[in-house]
């Protein structure tokens, strides 16, 4: 979907509210002078302990944040709120390791990285690589033979399987799932790896740990790789679990209602980034405060947004809009749409409701289900599906979802399917993941039982199944594999 305007504010921002006396600060590092943007932001974290140097006098400001330093700095901001420091306490010598007992009792211990839980595609294995130099009795076994081991991580109760050694990895069968692919998702995410001693963000995500904070969007780095670069969402997500409490209290310096891409969010989601947009911390991506949580964000874009929370003077007010030609209104709680002049054009009868820039309203009514309106009020799409993910694609179809939530590793765990604008199926919503039209193809993947079928549809509703090695790397596709653990790196 194009951009939405904002309800009461635009975000033409300036930087040049910056306190004078720290923007001519130096922060320390040889790749940040007094003139950069982001000088005053990377010198607050590293006074305040929050962020450090990469090495070699260096910050790097424009590489892109990975998972790992989202988490540890959202760990730090916490850790200052709650002990006024930033440094941690070492995690326990045992946090985090796995023990293999053999069938004799012989015990075998490992760390992250030393191994790695992720199912195979289409069958019940876990894969777990021990390093080079561990349980070398273990590579003798023999290619592909089988013991009766127990698997234990950390406080979990062991699972009993089969272990064999075949590929140059210890493959292991948890006995338990051997019939059902998707419960072992499930057992996986219970027994995600956690960071070993070789880790330097292992304390950080300890402390999470300790204080309840530790959650499955902390550890998609497990999947993606150490260094995988984290999403706008997901550092301001890990944000708020440490310190959204606080920055709910922040006192605001602004007043808006929402944010151009804010209907891609849950209400939860959203309320959690509006906190963040009204005590100046987050101004978005553009003008009009687009923000772009699936994009990532660098190194300095994070400090800035870490720093406008421990230093007030450094927070951004946002510039009142002019003339925004329609905007939404909100009466008794629902909300309607009024044109420059005040003449309602829409009632206020509506949940939610968002105005794209090509005119389209997006509306979601007292139901939660969610429709597209025109800015006089005509029905392009009426409401009636809880999901809607694009105007009507080039097939003037749209991609709709039945209710979920956002518990799967595709981020959404509703079934997928698309409909026309008098609200008729035209693809039934049976689907995992599903794209709209471009160039006559959508993507799919559909799970069903113990099947996962993936590939491309024809506007027809026929499917053309791919396998693995044929989904490309510009294929919407690819994403949603990478996402279930069936792609190896993006790189």
């Amino acid at each position: 979907m194009k951009r939405v305007l904002s309800v009461v504010f635009s975000f033409a921002i300036t930087l040049c509210c910056l306190s004078p006396a720290l923007a001519t600060e130096s922060a320390g590092f040889s790749d940040v002078s007094q003139e950069d943007w982001f000088a005053p932001y990377v010198e607050v974290c590293v006074e305040k302990g929050l962020m450090q140097g990469t090495g070699e006098g260096k910050f790097e400001p424009e590489r892109v944040l990975t998972c790992a330093e989202s988490a540890t700095l959202a760990a730090r901001l916490g850790q200052l709120g709650e002990a006024g420091q930033a440094a941690f306490l070492p995690a326990p010598e045992a946090w985090g390791q796995l023990t293999l007992t053999l069938e004799d009792g012989a015990e075998f211990f490992f760390f992250s990285p030393e191994f790695r839980l992720n199912p195979v595609p289409m069958s019940a294995v876990l894969l777990i690589r021990p390093g080079e130099t561990k349980a070398p009795d273990l590579r003798d076994w023999g290619e592909g033979s089988q013991h009766e081991v127990t698997v234990t991580a950390g406080e979990c109760a062991p699972v009993a399987g089969t272990a064999s050694w075949y590929g140059g990895g210890l493959h292991f069968h948890p006995a338990e799932y051997d019939e059902d692919y998707y419960a072992m998702l499930d057992w996986v995410g219970a027994y995600q790896t956690l960071p070993g001693p070789g880790d330097w963000f292992r304390d950080a995500v300890y402390c999470l740990e300790a204080h309840g904070l530790l959650t499955q969007r902390l550890f998609e780095f497990q999947y993606a790789g150490r260094e995988s670069q984290a999403s706008r969402q997901g550092f301001v997500l890990d944000l708020n679990r440490t310190v959204g409490g606080l920055v709910e209290r922040l006192e605001a310096v602004n007043s808006i209602s929402t944010f151009p891409d804010a209907s891609a969010f849950t209400s939860d989601q959203k309320a959690a980034i509006l906190a963040f947009y009204n005590a100046g911390i987050l101004t978005g991506v553009d003008g009009e405060g687009t923000f772009s949580g699936e994009g990532t964000l660098t190194r300095a874009e994070a400090a800035a947004m870490a720093a406008r929370i421990v230093e007030p003077s450094l927070r951004i007010a946002l510039a009142p809009e002019e003339d925004a030609g329609v905007t939404p209104f909100e009466e008794d709680g629902l909300y309607g749409l009024k044109d420059a002049a005040g003449t309602v054009r829409i009632p206020a009868q509506y949940a939610y409701l968002v105005v794209e820039e090509d005119g389209a309203v997006i509306v979601t009514d007292q139901k939660g289900n969610k429709g597209i309106l025109d800015a006089e009020g005509n029905v392009v799409l009426p409401c009636l599906y809880p999901r809607i993910y694009n105007s009507p694609d080039e097939e003037g179809l749209v991609v709709v979802g039945s209710a979920g939530d956002y518990a799967s590793p595709l981020h959404y765990n509703g079934k997928k399917g698309m409909i026309n604008t008098q609200g008729d199926v035209v693809i039934p919503l049976e689907y995992d993941f599903l794209t709209p039209f471009e160039n006559g193809q959508a993507s799919f993947l559909r799970r069903s039982g113990g099947e996962m079928v993936f590939g491309h549809l024809r506007p027809d509703g026929a499917e053309l199944p791919l396998t693995a090695e044929e989904v490309t790397q510009d294929d919407p596709l690819y994403m949603a594999l990478y996402m279930l653990g069936l792609m190896g790196s993006q790189e």
